[in-house]
């Protein structure tokens, strides 16, 4: 975006370069599709990642609440497919 900003104030008002400014122009707007795209992507990929870490970490709270209340490590096993030393650890 500063960058065809800094490219109008500097070639607006030479006609010479109105050729040059449309090609100018289109590669300008497709970096910044593409940087835009890029962003998007790593946002995605960012929230993902949290949606992981959020839906492991509520897994294990469950499964420590379920211990809390005494069910037994082969029910915890079972719903939640952690092994008994993961079990043995919450």
């Amino acid at each position: 975006e500063y960058t065809e900003r800094l490219y109008r104030e500097l070639y607006m008002g030479y006609t010479e370069f109105k050729e040059s400014d449309m090609i100018v122009k289109g590669m300008l707007l497709t970096y910044s599709e593409e940087v835009a795209l890029k962003t998007r992507r790593e946002e995605a990929k960012r929230y993902k990642e949290r949606e992981k870490k959020v839906i492991e970490e509520t897994r294990l709270e469950t499964a420590r609440k379920m211990k809390d209340l005494n069910f037994s490590a082969d029910q915890i096993a079972i719903v939640f497919g952690l092994s008994p030393d993961e079990i043995a650890k919450l």
